[in-house]
């Protein structure tokens, strides 16, 4: 079973003066246990394409296309169609944690905040923050997880090596 069709996904965006659409006619689909890899340079719209999937697009992003995810089409439809998939059925990994985490807020408050979104309370959230930390490998989650996330990621990235 499909689980999620993707066609003729168009995304137009402003880049100064200009429109410019680094997303023209894309097309696949992803079956249950599948994995797809985008591959291309650096600004192919590798990153834009999730986004648009995802339903968190830059503002004032034009989206054309079918987007269907387990059946239900999303293309066009606002932030509250997405609200029940975020964070349980369908997220957003970006390859660079250090460009999108707030550089004043704890790592621990950032991922709590998205795990609210499923609606536990603030204790739970926490809990789950230090819980989703301690999983990808994260020394000593609980006491990291008060850091900034540079402390964190650039101290886990040198003991990686």
């Amino acid at each position: 079973m499909t689980l999620l069709s993707v066609r003729d996904l168009r995304v137009r965006v402003r880049d100064g003066a200009r429109t410019v659409t680094p997303v023209r006619s894309l097309s696949f689909d992803i079956r249950r246990g599948e994995v797809l890899c985008l591959v291309g340079e650096s600004g192919a719209g590798k990153s834009l394409t999730a986004r648009a999937v995802l339903g968190m697009a830059p503002y004032g992003a034009e989206i054309t296309g079918s987007v269907r995810f387990d059946g239900r089409e999303l293309a066009g439809a606002d932030r509250r169609a997405y609200a029940g998939l975020w964070g349980r059925r369908m997220a957003y990994v970006p390859q660079d944690a250090l460009a999108v985490l707030s550089p004043v807020h704890t790592v621990g408050d950032q991922i709590a905040a998205a795990v609210r979104s499923s609606g536990c309370g603030r204790a739970q959230a926490r809990a789950r923050a230090v819980a989703a930390l301690d999983r990808v490998g994260i020394a000593d989650a609980a006491r990291r997880a008060k850091a900034l996330p540079a402390r964190v990621l650039r101290r886990d990235a040198a003991s990686a090596r």
